[in-house]
């Protein structure tokens, strides 16, 4: 896994595993969520596992519901161990001016690295998290059409 990751769009799909009451959230803030993203950033995504992802992009602060990241190792249940869950950040445009909070273009975070975590702080899964938005319930890859 990653600490962070950054990249310049949104990734597709964001929203695949998201309840009812973000759609309405983003629609408001006037984000088409299928209109919106890079497979390139969706796979960036799944491939590092990172704790935070921030994004440009759409011109908008948005913070995504946590989801979850599991690992190749099984329990003895045979279910995926958890590994982290992983927080999107969209970030708004840069408007130094601006007192709306959907253009909130600077996010702080205290950061903890990775590597001095211990295994069942990092494992932790904050309410409401959803599932990987970028996994099939098969665990196969969403939007694995070529580029």
């Amino acid at each position: 896994g990653a600490d962070l990751l950054l990249t310049s769009t949104w990734p597709k799909g964001f929203d695949s595993t998201l309840p009812e009451s973000s759609f309405i959230q983003l629609e408001t803030m006037g984000v088409l969520s299928a209109a919106v993203g890079s497979k390139v950033a969706a796979d960036l995504a799944l491939v590092t596992v990172p704790r935070y992802h921030f994004s440009s992009g759409e011109g908008i602060y948005y913070q995504r519901l946590p989801y979850k990241n599991k690992g190749e190792e099984a329990d003895e249940n045979k279910n995926k161990k958890a590994l982290h869950v992983t927080r999107f950040i969209g970030l708004g445009d840069c408007d130094l001016d601006a007192k709306n909070k959907l253009k909130k273009w600077l996010h702080a975070i205290n950061l903890e690295p990775l590597a001095y975590m211990k295994k069942d702080v990092l494992s932790e899964e904050p309410k409401g998290s959803t599932e990987n938005p970028y996994i099939e319930e098969t665990g196969t890859k969403r939007h694995s059409e070529s580029y």
